[in-house]
């Protein structure tokens, strides 16, 4: 829009300049956004946890000293907390597999130590009988 005050001379109407926000706001709005969703995760599993709770009460401790968001405005979902039970649930059969072959080694360890010290005896005994003989 120009307005017309004489005939050398026109204003033009201008808007106002709009500058981006500063990287500190928006570095702080993704920060606050992680640490929801942190928050979220740590809540849903805390369940399955030994000391779950004293976890949970920590995170949320950090979060309400940082001005994080609280849980219900997190917006967690039903099928986020069913996929990470069911990823729970592979681990920990991943940690059972794990340990059963951790337990077969040690199992392989003994037996070999014993056939060992066996025959380290047989060969002893031997070499002491051959030495008397001479």
């Amino acid at each position: 829009m120009s307005i017309r005050v004489h005939d050398d001379i026109n204003i033009r109407a201008t808007l106002p300049r709009t500058t981006p926000a500063p990287a500190s706001d928006r570095f702080r709005e993704a920060l606050a956004d992680s640490a929801a969703g942190l928050l979220s995760g740590v809540e849903s599993v805390s369940g399955f946890l030994p000391g779950g709770s004293a976890l949970t009460a920590a995170v949320r401790g950090g979060a309400s000293a940082g001005g994080g968001a609280s849980p219900e405005a997190t917006g967690s979902s039903a099928p986020a907390e069913a996929s990470m039970s069911s990823a729970l649930r592979d681990n920990a059969s991943q940690t059972l597999q794990l340990l059963e072959l951790q337990q077969q080694m040690a199992m392989e360890q003994r037996q070999f130590t014993t056939v060992s010290n066996v025959m380290k005896a047989r060969h002893d005994t031997a070499k002491s009988v051959i030495n008397n003989v001479r």
